[in-house]
Parts: C-alpha cells; sequence; structure tokens
C-alpha cells in the first residue's frame, strides 16, 4: 500500500529503536502535519512500551501516525501499553508478506492455516478473547486482526 497516496501527505519514517521516548515525541512534532510511520517498535522491551504507554498523549499530532509491528510486537503492544491499545483500538491491519494490504484470498488461506494448526474456528477464537481465556500468543493476536475482531486483542 502506498501510504503518500492514502494520506495525501508526504510520508516520513522514524525508528523508534533505541530511542527515548522523549526522542521520539519531539521527532513526530516536528514537522506535526505528515504521516508518519513508526519503525522498530519490535525491539521494545517492557520498560520501552510502558514508558510510551504513559507518555501516549505525546503522540498525539495533526497528522497520521502508523505503528508497524509484528504479530509479537503487537502482541507486546497489547500487553505492555494496554492504554495505548485501547486508544488504537480496532485500528489495527494485517499486512501480506510483499508489504501490501493481504487480499481476501490470502487472508482466506492464512485463516484456514491457523484453524486446521489449532484445530479451532474462528469462533471459538472470538469467544474465548470475549471471555479473556484466549492465550497471548502471537499468532492468536494474528488471528484476531484477520478475523476484523482487532478490538479484541
Amino acid at each position: 500500500m502506498d501510504l503518500a497516496a492514502k494520506f495525501d501527505v508526504p510520508v516520513r519514517r522514524v525508528c523508534a529503536a533505541g530511542r527515548p521516548v522523549g526522542q521520539l515525541r519531539a521527532d513526530l512534532q516536528a514537522p506535526d502535519d505528515d504521516a508518519v510511520l513508526i519503525t522498530g517498535l519490535d525491539r521494545f522491551d517492557p520498560d520501552h512500551w510502558r514508558a510510551l504507554d504513559i507518555n501516549r498523549s505525546g503522540l498525539a499530532r495533526r497528522g497520521p501516525i502508523v505503528l508497524w509491528l509484528s504479530a509479537e510486537g503487537l502482541t507486546n503492544l497489547c500487553s505492555w501499553a494496554p492504554n495505548l491499545k485501547s486508544f488504537i483500538g480496532g485500528s489495527m491491519f494485517a499486512a501480506a508478506s510483499h508489504g501490501g494490504v493481504m487480499t481476501a484470498e490470502e487472508r482466506q488461506q492464512r485463516l484456514e492455516q491457523l484453524a486446521a494448526h489449532y484445530r479451532m474456528s474462528g469462533e471459538e477464537v472470538i469467544r474465548l478473547a470475549e471471555s479473556g481465556a484466549l492465550p497471548t500468543e502471537p499468532q492468536f493476536v494474528e488471528w484476531l486482526v484477520l478475523l476484523g475482531r482487532g478490538d479484541l486483542v
């Protein structure tokens, strides 16, 4: 997906790996009206995620922000930055291995792979998530996102 075309503004990449949250906040504000793709979050440890969670209001800006995360990174965000997770809500999307948004066919194939591997249906995964009993493994986070239920992560 071409983010510049999607947002109709220039896109700037900011790598968060190894940087204090205060520096990340400052980088997001100069300028504050472009789109920012934040990478390097997969390398955040629990302390960095907690710091980002506490300082989430520092992420507020006029332009859009995209957090680029692996399934494991998304799990870490959900585990260690619950307030940031609730702010993001259902605005989580799975990308295909080639970097674009998954086609309906790719999404269906991945859902079938997950169902076969875990011997569960998507409905069962949703029920477990709603009851708070779903394991926190990255594959279950991915499954919920692919089902369009990122709100349950």
